[in-house]
């Protein structure tokens, strides 16, 4: 009796850490890592949007801070990976004006990664609002 009590007690503490609590949507989880940089806990951003990255691979928005907090923290071949990521998804669901933002912002990285030669041509698309001039000089 006492044996099979422990063994339903084990199966019932086992069967208690296989159900995870909901997970709450992307959006709310880039929030909450937008929330974590603005206190200044990189690591924890990093963490939350890595997590949002493999839940929805396709999700452009993850892509995107991805590519910052990359930028961040000096790792520009990520960086620049994550950006031209953000630029395919952006692309696929037909946001032109996003495409060439993240296309300038993607000329931007390349500038200051020293890869200039690679740099003009994004640099040149996202030549859009504010950042037209400079990029231009660029």
């Amino acid at each position: 009796m006492r044996r099979s009590l422990a063994c339903l007690s084990a199966c019932g503490l086992f069967a208690a850490c296989l159900v995870r609590a909901p997970q709450r949507p992307i959006d709310e989880q880039l929030a909450l890592a937008a929330t974590a940089l603005r206190q200044g806990r990189v690591e924890v951003a990093r963490e939350l949007v890595a997590e949002a990255r493999e839940r929805d691979p396709r999700h452009t928005g993850a892509a995107q801070w991805s590519a910052l907090i990359a930028d961040l923290l000096w790792r520009d071949d990520e960086a620049v990976r994550e950006r031209m990521a953000a630029i395919r998804l952006a692309r696929a669901s037909g946001a032109d004006e996003l495409v060439a933002e993240l296309r300038g912002q993607l000329g931007d990285q390349l500038f200051q990664s020293g890869r200039w030669g690679e740099s003009s041509t994004p640099l040149l698309a996202g030549a859009i609002g504010e950042a037209a001039e400079r990029r231009r000089a660029f």
